[in-house]
């Protein structure tokens, strides 16, 4: 009877293990997602200008035009991003963003398949990044490969804010 008994017990965890052990590797959680940029729109140029006011570590700059980040998060756990008066060639063919996340560091890359023209102007993009979940994150966005500004978001349900960009001389 206790052979018996020993015997249940052993098969009892045999299965126990097999069923802990078995998972769908398949299956992602929000925190092991790959982060994604999606639904990028921008504005057209909104309006020409011949020179820019300065060139500050490389990057043009247009007198009456504030430059800035909006953000705020998405019910799904996404950070919506709407770079406001983003400066690019007034004759850009397209324009693009891609994200990526390393350690809690979101680097966005905004850039610009362009014809040669002399002349830049003001966009607003707009995207999401995501998934992420709560907790401090530094977002680095970068013009093409240079870094162009940076700023710290503590990412929540309730996270909203306005980051101006100034790029002093």
């Amino acid at each position: 009877m206790k052979r018996k008994g020993v015997f249940l017990l052993v098969n009892l965890l045999v299965l126990t293990m097999g069923f802990v052990g078995c998972s769908n590797d398949n299956e992602k959680t929000k925190d092991d997602a790959p982060l994604t940029l999606r639904n990028f729109v921008h504005t057209g140029c909104k309006d020409k200008a011949t020179s820019a006011k300065a060139v500050s570590a490389g990057f043009p700059q247009l007198d009456g035009y504030e430059e800035s980040v909006e953000y705020s998060c998405k019910s799904s756990g996404r950070l919506y991003i709407r770079h406001v008066n983003a400066v690019f060639n007034c004759c850009a063919e397209e324009l693009r963003a891609n994200a990526s996340l390393t350690d809690n560091r979101i680097i966005i890359t905004e850039s610009e398949k362009s014809s040669a023209c002399d002349c830049i102007c003001p966009y607003d993009l707009s995207f999401e990044v995501g998934p992420l979940t709560d907790g401090k994150y530094t977002v680095v966005i970068n013009r093409d490969t240079q870094e162009y500004t940076t700023f710290v978001i503590d990412f929540d349900k309730n996270l909203s804010g306005r980051f101006v960009i100034s790029k002093e001389k």
